[in-house]
């Protein structure tokens, strides 16, 4: 199947009417004075909007949200004789993240026997057992959505140079966050549960009317993550337009 994200904010991504409302907002506000985008500055954008390379409009939001594939199948095997039955099943679960380097992978399996020895004894248990693999973004999740949400479009994730150059800000006294895709491409944070749970019974006739019942269960788990992260140097996007 396919997921969606249920919803998404409708931000402004042309870079001019950004520029625009956000001097307006500070000229209303009187704060900020100093992130006021310079004239000049707003004309080179209005004048270059033909070359999205060097004067983009970057939409931030459809970058790092899309829709992801998602596939589940689950495989079950039964049978048995007169003394004996099983049931042996197995599953996975593949769901990419809709937010970019976000995924979740399970795998499990159980396996459940019984057998009647005699009209005496009979025993029996199951065992199950779920590997889960989680990848997300580092540190909290409303960290990264306040990064994508706080980008400015007046500039794209790298250089347009080819580079591969990441990218802090357009200019010097624009405010920023960090580059929402600098920051999924050099780090993460990988999360492995383990789980396994397991019970057994021994069952005795002893006399007519009469039974006896041993049980016993278990239980297991255990978790491992990994963080990477890298620190890279950034660039200003009107690097390129000297």
């Amino acid at each position: 199947g396919i997921q969606k994200p249920t919803r998404l904010p409708k931000l402004i991504t042309n870079s001019v009417e950004y520029m625009e409302l956000l001097n307006e907002a500070i000229d209303r506000t009187g704060q900020q004075t100093s992130k006021r985008y310079k004239e000049e500055d707003i004309r080179a954008y209005r004048d270059g909007a033909s070359d999205p390379l060097r004067y983009p409009s970057y939409d931030w939001v459809n970058a790092m949200f899309d829709n992801a594939l998602m596939h589940q199948h689950y495989l079950s095997v039964n049978g048995g004789g007169n003394k004996t039955t099983y049931n042996f099943g197995m599953g996975i679960l593949n769901q990419d993240g809709v937010l970019m380097a976000t995924g979740y992978d399970k795998y499990d399996a159980m396996l459940n026997v019984n057998t009647k020895m005699n009209d005496f004894v009979s025993f029996g248990g199951n065992v199950n057992f779920t590997y889960g693999n989680r990848k997300q973004q580092n540190g909290a999740m409303q960290n990264t959505i306040l990064c994508i949400y706080t980008a400015h479009p007046t500039y794209g994730p790298r250089l347009p140079d080819g580079s591969g150059r990441y990218v802090s800000r357009a200019y010097p006294y624009e405010s920023s966050n960090q580059n929402p895709i600098a920051f999924s491409d050099l780090g993460g944070t990988t999360i492995d549960n383990y789980h396994a749970s397991g019970t057994a019974y021994l069952k005795l006739n002893i006399l007519d009317g009469l039974t006896g019942e041993v049980r016993g269960a278990g239980r297991w788990s255990m978790m491992n993550d990994l963080s990477q992260s890298a620190s890279i140097p950034v660039y200003y996007y009107s690097f390129i337009h000297i």
